[in-house]
């Protein structure tokens, strides 16, 4: 230990208190040490010494401060700051402040931290008996460096009796044998009677099965349960009872419930939002079944390990998914960091919880006690903690598809065969239609020419209604606003709900101004007000006002809209965002599920499904949504006046600023794709959030449009006239406009408008050679070919060099290098691995288009189905770069580059991890910004929504220091400037049909080029060629069976998991500092066990599960028996069931844990064959009463001379309250139920149930934000690590709760109820409510004085004697005064 050095001048006083100091001290030291206390020096003190100290306070070249302690008269000595250790004076000794660290600039040992306060009471110990130490001299310099080496400690350290091999020992003989021949109890008495203890009486039959039925299952026994055990007079009725109880469900409930504490189980992350674990009760439910099966407990570890990695994996026959791959989910268990800045510290955070549970659930170890450095006292070090840290990291987070293979190959092998027909129909049918390009190419351009003539008239007569618009809005804005005054006043009136006056209000009377307010709407990209509403097109039509002219944070959106069609995704009505785009709020539709209304919110920050109903609205029919954000956080979505599924709280609200946010209408954010189709009657927005009553109000009082009278109303008679005139004229324009029609719907001409503009049009040839006549020579044919030529041969090649210039390939999944990927689920890791060629298509699900489109090469999730999840991830890398560029398409799906693991479900996107959703069906270039993530490890990850259709595909990836997109490298034009030129309108129109024709033959044996497929990409998506079933009716019956096969793909079913890739060796942290790594060190298990690294090129999970799931691991047998002891008898045989180290208690019958051991395992880990073993035995059927002897030298029942009478857990007081009264549901497994809060932290989900509809508790959601209070006040462990024990207190408020809990009320009410209902006198009820609560007949005095007790109730409650029977309040009074007994919250 380093001491600081101090100086102080000396007086003579001090040095005759110091003199006086040490000649106390010779005095106590001279004493002889006892062998009792050189013993415990040497097992207690010595190995401290050595192994903390002796590095820096040593007599052979290092004792800083001036201080020795590796010899006694140096130690008692003392160094620079004076005397340490004064033998016999533990309060005076200052050793044990510094070991406390209660001294500033004194807290050692230095590096490893501060010691287990254990370790400093036996330092205390030791001084107190007078500091025996034996050492009388130093050691060497070299038997120093050998007595610190790692390995001499690590040696000392193995010796320990945990790290021993279970050996069977030889059942004891007793003095008592006819007591019983159990071995568990012969093991017991031999120690009993060591000690002089005799064993206590049988207990109470009815005592007995209570303890029984709550030990294997949590639950009471029933009355009927009782009655027949006490019917049953054979010696094998209590076999019999032990046998029902390991065969009901209810067993597997009640020891999944035990499990869960020891892997934290948990549904959500924490921190802000908890955001949730999806399906994680699929692993609660697989833990009911695995114990209710009695899967063998070394499966059952090897499952949890690397279940989803296993040669022979277990089936779920029946439901036919995989049980085995949901054992690793509870490695996603973690908290998480919320968005953090470090992602690398916040992996080092979950790495940590994983290696830290997976030690002491499985092992028993305080592993990750050497993260930074050598643990302090077990055979552990810190490489240890990085070869296991490397095993876990090398695992990515997902979600794991668990179905069978048949499952998820569902109707695959017809439906490539049948896809392959349809693509041989395609080809055949677009062969054919060519024969007629030439006269479309003729027709289209006349079209086009007429097309054009039609928009210049109507851009004439818009201009026109622009101007007229212009001078109604000068005369109509004023007058609205006084219109409105006199409407609205101080606020409307309407029913129950008194509305205010709006922040801002749109009525889209003839544009988009604001009637109440200066936040007029700017329309954009074809954007128009007409009949009174915003009519947004889908394709890029939006509103967008000014800044705002305040600060605004609780708020409420409102709009009444009518949609185009019920199919859009992610669409935004109305909201509010910054210019940035960096947060928003907004009305948004079909993003998260399909048809679903939600309130948007940047990454999801404030989003969550609200749980309403699919939308049904038929086409312009309007619906009136509203969004309210209170000042509490809680968000509350209404369609039509109701509440549309559930209120949540998620985040915190953001503020908009003034001046630095603005209003949005048709985009969910600015330049979020798609825009909305549909038409916005009115919107809304107030400063305030609405009341339920107010927004039904509103709904009913509908749009608040002006009328024309109205407006005339509050005019003057000249500006009346004029007002009047102008509405006339603007008719009179609208029924021009109106007569000129829409714009033409024929492909060929709308193909052909493009073409004029759009240079790499394939039509733009066209367009351009003979818009104006055809060239005059066929040199100006030539040249005018040429030219185009050229120019796009100089522009693609300039498009090239500036790539090449500009960013750095990172990967090309057109090349091989698409298999150094991984890939999962049964979009990708199903389907047969094949270089990627150009021309991929998918089948559209439904409709009459039979595709959209054809893309070029890359690797896509939807080859089959949009049904099929998939996840695609690249190998591991480390940034460098400002900014990495993907290409990629998709619905529902979403790329991204996952920092160092974070998974990121607060959906922060941004520079946390970078990423967006996809939203287009054709490639597209995505920036992702890593300026602040350089140094750091990632890896790109492309995901989709099981929940809803979804897909992706990726084609290439590139890094750069540069701002600029990557430019398009394949134009469709190309291909066909891929020839002579031709001379004649003929010719050329031969040319289009000669290339198409061989772009449509490339496809058709799947060898066309880039230029091939995106010529043929051009025709299909603009309809040039026929791709629907109306016009392709020789393909109706093949599609239709594709179709039929396609729907009935299910769904996958996922749950929590780790993605198994290529495993690396984690560099050491120094000292545990992220920051500061060291050399790598390879994978492996704990030393103890073997020190070979893993040889495997995978993480190494599987091997880490075989060799602690090995018979000869000296653990992991003890460990599990040594729980199930605890759960039968209330205390682990190692007290500290969760540590088996040197701080860990000495197990009280070494040599029972150690049979009991081997015989786990000699019995096929069966756990229950092992509860029957010690339910079976006397000692568990002992009475709870203790003899004097026991209560005067075994107080704490160490050796179990009797049952110890324990408290109930929890869960199972909860699960009593509802058995006994009857209202307990034994429905099974599925989603939890959310539990009822008083009050919660952020997140964590809306309020369940008072009751939990009436489930077991085991089948309660457990959010890390939201706690059961009920629970929590009788000690249910928070989800942070491994609690093999819960705490057990005993404290007010668990009687309080007793008494006042809304939940027991309620359960005492329904319980009176019933036993009204059942109509028994009044003493055979009491009798009854005994047995049911208590598991026994009630005494006499208790009979009697119960009714007593019901006739004082009635006094008090002021019912008449005769009335006691039918009474509710009565019968429930005494129903809750028997729950308040302590005897119904504990065994005896």
């Amino acid at each position: 230990m380093e001491f600081l050095v101090l100086t102080r001048r000396i007086s003579s006083d001090m040095l005759l208190i110091i003199w006086v100091t040490f000649a106390i001290a010779d005095s106590v030291s001279a004493e002889r040490p006892t062998p009792v206390q050189l013993e415990f020096f040497e097992a207690r003190i010595r190995p401290v010494l050595v192994e903390q100290c002796y590095r820096c306070h040593n007599s052979s070249g290092r004792a800083e401060g001036g201080l020795a302690v590796d010899r006694r008269d140096a130690l008692l000595q003392g160094g620079d700051g004076g005397v340490i250790v004064i033998p016999g004076q533990p309060a005076t000794s200052r050793l044990l402040a510094i070991l406390r660290h209660e001294i500033d600039g004194l807290k050692m040992p230095l590096e490893a931290g501060k010691l287990d306060r254990k370790v400093v009471a036996d330092f205390e110990q030791w001084i107190a008996m007078g500091a025996p130490d034996p050492r009388d001299h130093a050691p060497s310099a070299s038997e120093l460096a050998a007595a610190t080496a790692w390995d001499t400690i690590f040696q000392k350290r193995k010796q320990w009796w945990s790290f021993q091999p279970v050996v069977k020992p030889a059942i004891p003989e007793v003095q008592n044998p006819t007591w019983s021949p159990h071995p568990v109890d012969r093991f017991l008495l031999a120690a009993m009677e060591q000690r002089g203890l005799t064993p206590a009486a049988p207990a109470d039959r009815r005592a007995v099965l209570r303890r029984l039925t709550y030990v294997l299952t949590g639950l009471p026994p029933s009355p009927a349960a009782v009655d027949a055990f006490l019917a049953d007079k054979s010696s094998a009725a209590y076999l019999t009872v032990v046998g029902r109880l390991l065969d009901s469900p209810r067993f597997g409930e009640r020891f999944a419930r035990h499990w869960m504490d020891l892997v934290r189980y948990c549904e959500s992350h924490g921190s802000q939002g908890d955001p949730v674990l999806h399906n994680a009760y699929r692993y609660r439910d697989y833990l009911i079944r695995a114990f209710n099966a009695d899967l063998p407990y070394d499966q059952l570890v090897r499952e949890h390990l690397a279940g989803d990695l296993l040669a022979t994996p277990r089936w779920n026959i029946e439901e036919q998914f995989c049980e085995s791959a949901i054992g690793p989910a509870h490695l996603r268990m973690v908290e998480l960091g919320y968005l953090p800045k470090d992602a690398l510290e916040d992996q080092v955070k979950v790495v940590d919880n994983q290696i830290d549970v997976y030690a002491k659930a499985f092992l028993g170890l305080t592993v990750s006690c050497a993260r930074c450095h050598n643990h302090k006292f077990d055979p552990i070090s810190q490489e240890d903690f990085y070869a296991l840290y490397g095993i876990f990291v090398s695992c990515r987070p997902g979600q794991i598809v668990i179905d069978t293979p048949d499952l998820r190959a569902k109707n695959r092998a017809e439906m490539t065969r049948l896809k392959q027909t349809i693509r041989e129909g395609l080809a055949k049918a677009w062969l054919e239609s060519t024969a007629t390009i030439g006269s479309h190419l003729s027709e289209g351009m006349r079209h086009a020419v007429e097309e054009m003539r039609r928009a210049a008239e109507v851009e004439n007569l818009e201009s026109r209604f622009a101007h007229n618009q212009n001078r109604l809005t000068a005369i109509e804005s004023p007058a609205r606003a006084v219109a409105l005054q006199r409407r609205d006043g101080a606020g409307r009136d309407i029913g129950s709900g008194s509305l205010p006056v709006p922040y801002a209000r749109w009525s889209f009377d003839r544009d988009g101004r604001d009637s109440v307010g200066t936040h007029h709407g700017q329309l954009l990209d074809g954007a128009v007000v007409r009949n009174g509403r915003l009519i947004l097109d889908g394709i890029a039509a939006s509103m967008r006002t000014g800044p705002l002219d305040r600060d605004l944070k609780e708020k409420t959106l409102e709009a009444w809209v009518a949609l185009s069609k019920l199919n859009q995704g992610g669409v935004g009505v109305v909201g509010i965002d910054t210019p940035n785009g960096q947060f928003f709020d907004s009305i948004v539709y079909g993003e998260i599920n399909p048809r679903h209304w939600m309130a948007g919110s940047e990454g999801y920050r404030r989003t969550q499904d609200p749980g309403g109903p699919e939308e049904t609205a038929q086409p312009d029919e309007l619906i009136h949504v509203v969004i309210v954000y209170a000042k509490d956080n809680s968000i509350t979505v209404y369609r039509n006046g109701e509440r549309y599924g559930t209120t949540y709280q998620k985040g915190a609200l953001r503020p908009f600023l003034k001046g630095q946010a603005r209003f949005l209408f048709g985009y969910r954010l600015t330049g979020a794709k798609p825009p909305l189709a549909g038409e916005v009657e009115e919107a809304r927005v107030y400063t305030r959030a609405l009341t339920p009553d107010q927004v039904v109000a509103s709904y009913r009082g509908g749009p608040d449009r002006i009328s024309a009278a109205e407006i005339a109303a509050v005019l003057d008679a000249k500006q009346r006239a004029v007002f009047l005139t102008l509405r006339a004229e603007e008719n009179h324009l609208r029924e021009q406009l109106k007569a000129l029609g829409p714009p033409t719907e024929d492909p060929w001409a709308v193909a052909f408008s493009d073409a004029r503009t759009n240079t790499a049009s394939p039509l733009h040839l066209w367009s351009v050679l003979l818009s104006e006549g055809p060239p005059e020579s066929v040199a100006d044919w030539r040249m005018q070919w040429n030219k185009l030529s050229r120019f796009w041969s100089e522009e693609l090649e300039a498009r090239r060099a500036f790539n090449r210039s500009q960013f750095k390939p990172l990967w090309d999944l057109r090349s091989a290098q698409n298999r150094e990927w991984f890939r999962f689920g049964p979009g990708l890791a199903d389907a047969e691995v094949l270089e990627p060629r150009n021309g991929a298509f998918s089948l559209e699900p439904e409709g009459d288009d039979i595709l959209q489109g054809i893309q070029q090469a890359g690797i896509f999730s939807h080859d089959i189905s949009s049904r099929h999840t998939s996840v695609l991830t690249s190998p591991r890398f480390v940034i460098e770069s400002n900014a990495i560029y993907a290409r990629a398409l998709g619905q529902n799906s979403q790329v991204r580059v996952m920092i160092e693991n974070y998974p990121d479900p607060f959906g922060g996107g941004g520079t946390i991890v970078p990423g967006t959703r996809l939203k287009t069906d054709e490639f597209e270039w995505f920036r992702f910004d890593t300026t602040f993530r350089k140094g750091a490890h990632a890896y790109l990850e492309f995901t989709n929504n099981a929940r809803g259709r979804a897909f992706f595909g990726g084609e290439q990836f590139l890094t750069s220091n540069h701002g600029q997109m990557p430019r398009e490298t394949v134009v469709p034009i190309a291909d066909l400037l891929q020839a002579e030129a031709p001379t004649s309108p003929d010719a050329l129109a031969a040319h289009y049909t000669a290339r198409l024709r061989l772009a449509i033959e490339a496809w058709r044996t799947e060898a066309g080029s880039e230029e091939e497929t995106a010529l043929l990409d051009f025709f299909l998506r603009r309809d040039l060629l026929p791709t629907r079933v109306t016009d392709l009716p020789q393909l109706r019956e093949t599609v239709e069976r594709y179709r039929q096969l396609e729907h009935e793909i299910p769904v996958p079913r996922q749950v929590p998991g780790v993605l198994e890739t290529r495993g690396f060796d984690q560099p050491l942290f120094e000292r545990g500092h992220h920051r500061r790594p060291q050399g790598k060190v390879p994978r492996r298990g704990l030393s103890v066990f073997g020190s070979d690294p893993l040889q495997t090129s995978a993480s190494g999970r599987l091997e880490l599960a075989e060799q602690t799931a090995s018979a000869t691991n000296p653990l992991t047998a003890r460990v599990m028996v040594n729980r199930l002891w605890q759960y039968v008898f209330g205390r682990g045989i190692v007290g500290t069931v969760d540590n088996f180290g040197h701080l860990g208690e000495l197990p009280t019958h070494p040599e029972l844990l150690d049979y009991l051991a081997a015989r786990f395992v000699e019995q096929g880990w069966s756990v229950k064959e092992m509860l029957k073993y010690l339910v079976t035995s006397r000692a568990f059927q002992q009475s709870a009463l203790p003899s004097e002897l026991a209560m005067r030298t075994d107080p704490t029942n160490t050796f179990l001379s009797h049952v110890s009478v324990r408290r109930l857990d929890a869960d199972a007081i909860r699960d009593g309250l509802l058995a006994t009264t009857g209202q307990l549901d034994l429905k099974m497994f599925g989603p939890g139920v959310h539990v009822y809060y008083t009050d919660k932290t952020d997140g964590g989900g809306p309020k369940g149930p008072l009751d939990g509809n009436g489930r077991r508790s085991v089948y309660l959601r457990v959010r890390r934000n939201t706690h059961s209070r009920f629970l929590e006040t009788f000690d249910a462990p928070k989800p942070a690590t491994t609690r093999g024990t819960r705490d057990v207190t005993n404290v007010p408020a668990q009687a309080l709760t007793m008494l006042n809990d809304p939940f027991v009320i309620e359960q005492a009410k329904k319980w009176a109820v019933a036993l009204i209902a059942d109509g028994a006198a009044t003493e055979q009820r009491v009798r009854h409510m005994f047995q049911a609560a208590l598991s026994r007949e009630p005494t006499t005095v208790e009979l009697s004085l119960a009714l007593e007790y019901l006739t004082e109730l009635a006094t008090e409650h002021g019912v008449a004697t005769n009335d006691i029977p039918g009474n509710t309040l009565v019968w429930q009074d005494l129903a809750q005064s028997l729950f308040c007994l302590k005897e119904f919250i504990y065994v005896r």
